[in-house]
Protein backbone atom coordinates (compact mmCIF):
# COMPACT_ATOMS: atom_id res chain seq x y z
CA UNK A 1 0.00 0.00 0.00
CA UNK A 2 2.87 2.38 0.75
CA UNK A 3 4.41 1.78 -2.67
CA UNK A 4 1.11 2.12 -4.54
CA UNK A 5 0.23 5.30 -2.68
CA UNK A 6 3.67 6.75 -3.39
CA UNK A 7 3.40 5.97 -7.11
CA UNK A 8 -0.12 7.40 -7.38
CA UNK A 9 0.66 10.63 -5.51
CA UNK A 10 4.06 11.19 -7.12
CA UNK A 11 2.80 10.40 -10.62
CA UNK A 12 -0.25 12.61 -10.23
CA UNK A 13 1.88 15.53 -9.05
CA UNK A 14 4.41 14.94 -11.82
CA UNK A 15 1.73 14.76 -14.52
CA UNK A 16 0.14 18.01 -13.40
CA UNK A 17 3.54 19.75 -13.21
CA UNK A 18 4.44 18.44 -16.68
CA UNK A 19 1.14 19.60 -18.18
CA UNK A 20 1.13 23.03 -16.53
CA UNK A 21 4.71 23.76 -17.62
CA UNK A 22 3.73 23.33 -21.27
CA UNK A 23 3.14 26.71 -22.94
CA UNK A 24 -0.33 27.61 -24.04
CA UNK A 25 -1.25 28.74 -27.55
CA UNK A 26 0.21 32.18 -26.92
CA UNK A 27 3.45 30.58 -25.75
CA UNK A 28 3.02 31.48 -22.08
CA UNK A 29 2.39 29.36 -19.02
CA UNK A 30 -0.85 30.15 -17.25
CA UNK A 31 -0.45 32.86 -14.64
CA UNK A 32 -2.40 30.93 -12.07
CA UNK A 33 0.18 28.16 -12.22
CA UNK A 34 3.42 30.10 -12.57
CA UNK A 35 4.05 30.11 -8.82
CA UNK A 36 3.27 26.45 -8.40
CA UNK A 37 5.37 24.84 -11.12
CA UNK A 38 8.87 26.05 -10.34
CA UNK A 39 9.99 22.47 -9.61
CA UNK A 40 12.88 21.72 -11.96
CA UNK A 41 12.43 18.68 -14.21
CA UNK A 42 15.11 16.58 -15.90
CA UNK A 43 14.36 14.86 -19.20
CA UNK A 44 15.88 11.40 -19.50
CA UNK A 45 17.29 10.76 -22.97
CA UNK A 46 18.05 7.22 -24.24
CA UNK A 47 21.80 7.96 -23.98
CA UNK A 48 21.41 9.10 -20.37
CA UNK A 49 19.30 6.02 -19.57
CA UNK A 50 21.90 3.64 -21.03
CA UNK A 51 24.79 5.26 -19.14
CA UNK A 52 22.72 5.29 -15.95
CA UNK A 53 21.99 1.54 -16.17
CA UNK A 54 25.68 0.77 -16.78
CA UNK A 55 26.60 2.81 -13.70
CA UNK A 56 23.94 0.96 -11.70
CA UNK A 57 25.51 -2.37 -12.63
CA UNK A 58 28.95 -1.14 -11.65
CA UNK A 59 27.73 0.29 -8.35
CA UNK A 60 25.93 -2.92 -7.46
CA UNK A 61 29.08 -4.98 -8.06
CA UNK A 62 31.16 -2.53 -5.99
CA UNK A 63 28.66 -2.85 -3.15
CA UNK A 64 28.83 -6.64 -3.41
CA UNK A 65 32.62 -6.69 -3.00
CA UNK A 66 33.13 -3.64 -0.76
CA UNK A 67 29.85 -3.49 1.12
CA UNK A 68 31.27 -2.75 4.56
CA UNK A 69 32.96 0.41 3.28
CA UNK A 70 30.48 1.76 0.76
CA UNK A 71 27.39 1.24 2.89
CA UNK A 72 28.28 4.30 4.96
CA UNK A 73 28.69 6.37 1.80
CA UNK A 74 25.23 5.27 0.66
CA UNK A 75 23.76 6.12 4.07
CA UNK A 76 25.28 9.61 3.90
CA UNK A 77 24.06 10.23 0.33
CA UNK A 78 20.59 8.97 1.22
CA UNK A 79 20.44 11.19 4.31
CA UNK A 80 21.24 14.29 2.23
CA UNK A 81 18.89 13.38 -0.64
CA UNK A 82 16.07 12.42 1.74
CA UNK A 83 16.37 15.72 3.60
CA UNK A 84 16.12 17.71 0.37
CA UNK A 85 13.24 15.55 -0.87
CA UNK A 86 11.29 15.84 2.38
CA UNK A 87 11.78 19.61 2.32
CA UNK A 88 10.62 19.86 -1.31
CA UNK A 89 7.50 17.79 -0.68
CA UNK A 90 6.49 19.55 2.53
CA UNK A 91 7.28 23.05 1.19
CA UNK A 92 5.09 22.39 -1.85
CA UNK A 93 2.30 21.20 0.43
CA UNK A 94 2.80 24.24 2.63
CA UNK A 95 2.69 26.64 -0.32
CA UNK A 96 -0.50 25.12 -1.70
CA UNK A 97 -2.38 25.27 1.61
CA UNK A 98 -1.16 28.36 3.46
CA UNK A 99 -0.01 30.89 0.87
CA UNK A 100 -1.08 32.51 -2.35
CA UNK A 101 -4.78 32.75 -1.53
CA UNK A 102 -4.78 36.52 -0.99
CA UNK A 103 -2.53 38.34 -3.45
CA UNK A 104 -3.01 41.67 -1.65
CA UNK A 105 -1.08 40.30 1.29
CA UNK A 106 1.73 38.89 -0.82
CA UNK A 107 4.48 40.88 0.95
CA UNK A 108 3.31 39.79 4.38
CA UNK A 109 2.84 36.29 3.11
CA UNK A 110 6.41 36.24 1.77
CA UNK A 111 7.80 37.08 5.19
CA UNK A 112 5.63 34.43 6.87
CA UNK A 113 6.59 31.80 4.30
CA UNK A 114 10.29 32.54 4.75
CA UNK A 115 10.05 31.95 8.49
CA UNK A 116 7.99 28.80 8.01
CA UNK A 117 10.38 27.40 5.42
CA UNK A 118 13.35 27.93 7.72
CA UNK A 119 11.49 26.07 10.48
CA UNK A 120 10.54 23.39 7.94
CA UNK A 121 14.18 22.98 6.87
CA UNK A 122 15.25 22.54 10.51
CA UNK A 123 12.45 20.00 10.99
CA UNK A 124 13.53 17.98 7.93
CA UNK A 125 17.14 17.97 9.06
CA UNK A 126 16.00 16.89 12.50
CA UNK A 127 13.97 13.95 11.15
CA UNK A 128 16.88 12.75 9.04
CA UNK A 129 19.34 13.13 11.91
CA UNK A 130 16.99 11.16 14.15
CA UNK A 131 16.92 8.35 11.61
CA UNK A 132 20.73 8.36 11.16
CA UNK A 133 21.29 8.08 14.90
CA UNK A 134 18.56 5.50 15.54
CA UNK A 135 18.64 3.65 12.19
CA UNK A 136 19.18 0.27 13.86
CA UNK A 137 16.41 0.71 16.45
CA UNK A 138 13.23 -1.33 16.24
CA UNK A 139 11.07 1.65 15.27
CA UNK A 140 13.54 3.18 12.77
CA UNK A 141 11.72 1.58 9.83
CA UNK A 142 8.95 4.18 10.28
CA UNK A 143 11.40 7.06 9.85
CA UNK A 144 13.10 5.29 6.95
CA UNK A 145 9.78 4.78 5.17
CA UNK A 146 8.83 8.44 5.65
CA UNK A 147 12.14 9.56 4.18
CA UNK A 148 11.93 6.93 1.45
CA UNK A 149 8.44 7.95 0.36
CA UNK A 150 9.54 11.59 0.21
CA UNK A 151 12.62 10.61 -1.81
CA UNK A 152 10.64 8.53 -4.32
CA UNK A 153 7.95 11.20 -4.68
CA UNK A 154 10.55 13.90 -5.30
CA UNK A 155 12.28 11.74 -7.90
CA UNK A 156 9.01 11.12 -9.73
CA UNK A 157 8.42 14.87 -9.94
CA UNK A 158 12.01 15.72 -10.88
CA UNK A 159 12.70 13.05 -13.50
CA UNK A 160 10.73 13.01 -16.74
CA UNK A 161 10.41 10.51 -19.57
CA UNK A 162 9.32 12.36 -22.74
CA UNK A 163 7.58 9.50 -24.55
CA UNK A 164 6.67 5.82 -24.44
CA UNK A 165 9.77 4.96 -26.46
CA UNK A 166 12.01 6.19 -23.64
CA UNK A 167 9.77 4.48 -21.09
CA UNK A 168 10.09 1.18 -22.94
CA UNK A 169 13.86 1.56 -23.23
CA UNK A 170 14.30 2.28 -19.51
CA UNK A 171 11.89 -0.38 -18.28
CA UNK A 172 13.28 -2.95 -20.72
CA UNK A 173 16.88 -2.44 -19.63
CA UNK A 174 16.03 -2.56 -15.92
CA UNK A 175 13.78 -5.59 -16.53
CA UNK A 176 16.84 -7.50 -17.80
CA UNK A 177 19.05 -5.97 -15.07
CA UNK A 178 16.74 -7.13 -12.28
CA UNK A 179 16.38 -10.67 -13.63
CA UNK A 180 20.11 -11.06 -14.22
CA UNK A 181 21.22 -9.95 -10.75
CA UNK A 182 18.54 -11.99 -8.95
CA UNK A 183 18.29 -15.22 -10.96
CA UNK A 184 21.53 -15.47 -12.98
CA UNK A 185 24.22 -14.26 -10.58
CA UNK A 186 23.75 -17.20 -8.14
CA UNK A 187 25.35 -19.34 -10.84
CA UNK A 188 28.59 -17.38 -10.48
CA UNK A 189 28.82 -16.59 -6.76
CA UNK A 190 30.70 -18.88 -4.35
CA UNK A 191 27.81 -19.37 -1.94
CA UNK A 192 25.16 -19.49 -4.66
CA UNK A 193 23.59 -16.31 -3.30
CA UNK A 194 21.98 -13.69 -5.51
CA UNK A 195 24.05 -10.51 -5.76
CA UNK A 196 20.91 -8.37 -5.56
CA UNK A 197 19.51 -10.14 -2.49
CA UNK A 198 22.88 -10.18 -0.75
CA UNK A 199 23.36 -6.42 -1.25
CA UNK A 200 19.76 -5.53 -0.38
CA UNK A 201 19.82 -7.47 2.88
CA UNK A 202 23.49 -6.95 3.81
CA UNK A 203 23.74 -10.70 4.20
CA UNK A 204 27.52 -11.12 3.96
CA UNK A 205 28.53 -7.88 5.68
CA UNK A 206 30.34 -7.74 9.00
CA UNK A 207 29.08 -4.25 9.84
CA UNK A 208 25.48 -5.44 10.23
CA UNK A 209 24.38 -2.29 8.37
CA UNK A 210 21.65 -2.39 5.73
CA UNK A 211 21.19 -0.18 2.70
CA UNK A 212 18.48 2.42 3.33
CA UNK A 213 17.29 2.49 -0.29
CA UNK A 214 14.27 0.32 0.47
CA UNK A 215 10.83 0.59 1.99
CA UNK A 216 10.59 -1.89 4.83
CA UNK A 217 7.69 -3.15 6.91
CA UNK A 218 8.21 -5.68 9.71
CA UNK A 219 6.41 -9.00 9.80
CA UNK A 220 4.08 -8.68 12.76
CA UNK A 221 3.24 -12.39 12.61
CA UNK A 222 4.64 -15.56 11.13
CA UNK A 223 4.55 -15.01 7.40
CA UNK A 224 5.43 -17.27 4.47
CA UNK A 225 7.07 -14.20 2.91
CA UNK A 226 9.74 -14.14 5.64
CA UNK A 227 12.68 -15.30 3.57
CA UNK A 228 16.40 -14.68 3.36
CA UNK A 229 16.55 -14.53 7.17
CA UNK A 230 15.00 -11.05 7.15
CA UNK A 231 12.22 -9.98 9.51
CA UNK A 232 10.99 -7.31 7.09
CA UNK A 233 9.26 -7.12 3.74
CA UNK A 234 11.55 -5.08 1.50
CA UNK A 235 10.81 -3.16 -1.68
CA UNK A 236 13.62 -1.24 -3.37
CA UNK A 237 13.20 2.38 -4.42
CA UNK A 238 13.87 1.36 -8.01
CA UNK A 239 10.76 -0.82 -7.95
CA UNK A 240 8.78 2.32 -7.13
CA UNK A 241 10.52 5.00 -9.19
CA UNK A 242 11.00 3.08 -12.45
CA UNK A 243 7.37 2.02 -13.01
CA UNK A 244 6.30 5.32 -11.44
CA UNK A 245 8.05 7.24 -14.24
CA UNK A 246 5.84 5.42 -16.74
CA UNK A 247 2.72 6.20 -14.71
CA UNK A 248 3.84 9.85 -14.52
CA UNK A 249 4.23 10.02 -18.28
CA UNK A 250 0.81 8.43 -18.75
CA UNK A 251 -0.81 11.01 -16.49
CA UNK A 252 0.83 13.84 -18.41
CA UNK A 253 -0.38 12.30 -21.68
CA UNK A 254 -3.88 11.98 -20.22
CA UNK A 255 -3.96 15.70 -19.51
CA UNK A 256 -2.60 16.48 -22.96
CA UNK A 257 -5.27 14.48 -24.82
CA UNK A 258 -7.97 15.09 -22.18
CA UNK A 259 -8.72 11.39 -21.83
CA UNK A 260 -10.16 11.49 -18.28
CA UNK A 261 -7.05 9.87 -16.82
CA UNK A 262 -7.64 6.50 -18.47
CA UNK A 263 -3.89 5.89 -18.91
CA UNK A 264 -3.09 7.04 -15.37
CA UNK A 265 -5.76 4.89 -13.75
CA UNK A 266 -4.95 1.88 -15.94
CA UNK A 267 -1.21 1.90 -15.26
CA UNK A 268 -1.76 2.61 -11.55
CA UNK A 269 -4.01 -0.45 -11.31
CA UNK A 270 -1.43 -2.40 -13.32
CA UNK A 271 1.26 -1.41 -10.82
CA UNK A 272 -0.89 -2.59 -7.91
CA UNK A 273 -1.60 -5.90 -9.65
CA UNK A 274 2.13 -6.33 -10.37
CA UNK A 275 2.96 -5.87 -6.69
CA UNK A 276 0.35 -8.44 -5.66
CA UNK A 277 1.79 -10.92 -8.16
CA UNK A 278 5.29 -10.18 -6.84
CA UNK A 279 4.39 -11.02 -3.23
CA UNK A 280 2.42 -14.10 -4.29
CA UNK A 281 5.50 -15.33 -6.18
CA UNK A 282 7.62 -14.50 -3.14
CA UNK A 283 5.42 -16.65 -0.92
CA UNK A 284 5.21 -19.56 -3.38
CA UNK A 285 8.88 -19.71 -4.38
CA UNK A 286 10.25 -18.76 -0.94
CA UNK A 287 13.16 -16.90 -2.48
CA UNK A 288 13.89 -13.30 -3.42
CA UNK A 289 12.05 -12.10 -6.52
CA UNK A 290 12.95 -9.41 -9.04
CA UNK A 291 9.91 -7.15 -8.66
CA UNK A 292 10.41 -5.57 -12.09
CA UNK A 293 9.84 -8.99 -13.63
CA UNK A 294 6.18 -8.53 -12.75
CA UNK A 295 5.83 -4.74 -12.53
CA UNK A 296 7.18 -3.96 -16.01
CA UNK A 297 4.73 -6.17 -17.97
CA UNK A 298 1.78 -5.14 -15.80
CA UNK A 299 2.38 -1.42 -16.33
CA UNK A 300 3.97 -1.22 -19.78
CA UNK A 301 1.60 -3.65 -21.49
CA UNK A 302 -1.35 -1.87 -19.90
CA UNK A 303 -0.25 1.46 -21.38
CA UNK A 304 0.37 -0.13 -24.80
CA UNK A 305 -3.01 -1.90 -24.83
CA UNK A 306 -4.90 1.25 -23.87
CA UNK A 307 -3.05 3.24 -26.53
CA UNK A 308 -3.76 0.62 -29.20
CA UNK A 309 -7.44 0.45 -28.24
CA UNK A 310 -7.79 4.24 -28.40
CA UNK A 311 -5.76 4.43 -31.66
CA UNK A 312 -3.29 6.73 -29.91
CA UNK A 313 -0.29 4.41 -29.81
CA UNK A 314 1.79 6.37 -32.40
CA UNK A 315 1.25 9.60 -30.42
CA UNK A 316 1.96 7.77 -27.16
CA UNK A 317 5.17 6.36 -28.62
CA UNK A 318 6.51 9.77 -29.70
CA UNK A 319 4.86 11.80 -26.95
CA UNK A 320 3.52 14.24 -29.52
CA UNK A 321 0.06 14.83 -30.89
CA UNK A 322 -0.76 15.19 -34.58
CA UNK A 323 -1.27 18.94 -34.39
CA UNK A 324 2.12 19.29 -32.66
CA UNK A 325 3.81 17.42 -35.51
CA UNK A 326 2.38 19.86 -38.07
CA UNK A 327 2.98 22.88 -35.89
CA UNK A 328 6.33 23.58 -37.48
CA UNK A 329 4.74 23.97 -40.93
CA UNK A 330 2.20 26.58 -39.91
CA UNK A 331 4.50 29.64 -40.06
CA UNK A 332 5.47 28.78 -43.66
CA UNK A 333 1.81 28.44 -44.63
CA UNK A 334 1.00 31.75 -42.94
CA UNK A 335 3.81 33.44 -44.80
CA UNK A 336 2.61 32.00 -48.08
CA UNK A 337 -0.94 33.18 -47.40
CA UNK A 338 0.31 36.62 -46.45
CA UNK A 339 2.39 36.89 -49.59
CA UNK A 340 -0.69 36.33 -51.76
CA UNK A 341 -1.91 39.80 -50.89
CA UNK A 342 1.45 41.52 -51.45
CA UNK A 343 3.07 42.56 -54.69
CA UNK A 344 6.29 44.33 -55.55
CA UNK A 345 6.78 47.27 -57.84
CA UNK A 346 9.74 47.65 -60.08
CA UNK A 347 11.91 48.91 -57.24
CA UNK A 348 11.32 45.84 -55.12
CA UNK A 349 9.21 47.73 -52.54
CA UNK A 350 6.10 46.04 -51.22
CA UNK A 351 2.76 47.46 -52.33
CA UNK A 352 -0.74 46.57 -51.21
CA UNK A 353 -3.30 44.59 -53.22
CA UNK A 354 -5.22 47.62 -54.57
CA UNK A 355 -2.05 49.25 -55.85
CA UNK A 356 -1.12 45.96 -57.52
CA UNK A 357 -4.45 45.97 -59.39
CA UNK A 358 -3.85 49.51 -60.63
CA UNK A 359 -0.38 48.58 -61.80
CA UNK A 360 -1.76 45.60 -63.72
CA UNK A 361 -4.43 47.74 -65.38
CA UNK A 362 -1.83 50.30 -66.36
Amino acid sequence: MLAVGCVVVGSYWSGVARHVRQPSQDGQVGEEHQGKTHHEMLDLSPKFIFIFVILMCGMLMLLYFFYDYLVYVIIGVFAFAATVSLYNCLSALLASTLCGANKQRMIVCDVVVTVRLVILAVLCIGVTTWWVVERNAGYAWILQDILGIAFCTNMLVTLRLPNLKSCTFLLGLLFVYDIFFVFITPLFTKNGESVMVDVATGGSSQSQEQLPMVLKVPHFSQSPISICGVAYSLLGFGDIIVPGLLVSFCHGFDLKVKSRKVYFVGTSIGYGVGLVVTFISLALMETGQPALLYLVPCTLLTAICIGAYRSELPHLWTGRLKDEDTEGNEPAEDDATHSDGVACDGTGDNVNEDDALLINKA
